[in-house]
């Protein structure tokens, strides 16, 4: 789904750029003066992130705390306080060697 995946495609880039300038749709709420369709998308958001797991592809853009790429879900989730600042947004390809 290109709206997952942050996918330069017209609506997408759209949607982030009025509903999420400055966040990640794991956090998105929807708000009395947003659309039906986007308030729509938010109810199904729960739904979509605890059955969904993603295929890391390019270690370089899965971030290790906020993808759900394990089945029990993002590792943030998991915490009991929220990651630290500075590694907030470490990517997986952070803890990978070649070899």
């Amino acid at each position: 789904m290109g709206l997952l995946s942050k996918a330069y495609i017209p609506w997408v880039e759209f949607m982030w750029a009025k509903y999420l300038p400055n966040s990640r749709l794991e956090f998105a709420k929807g708000k009395a003066h947003h659309s039906s369709f986007w308030k729509s998308l938010i109810s199904l958001k729960e739904h979509l992130f605890t059955t969904l797991c993603i295929k890391i592809g390019n270690e370089r853009s899965t971030t290790f705390w906020f993808d759900k790429y394990l089945p029990s879900g993002e590792l943030a989730s998991q915490m009991e306080a929220d990651p630290p600042d500075p590694c907030a947004h470490v990517r997986v390809s952070y803890f990978l060697s070649d070899g």
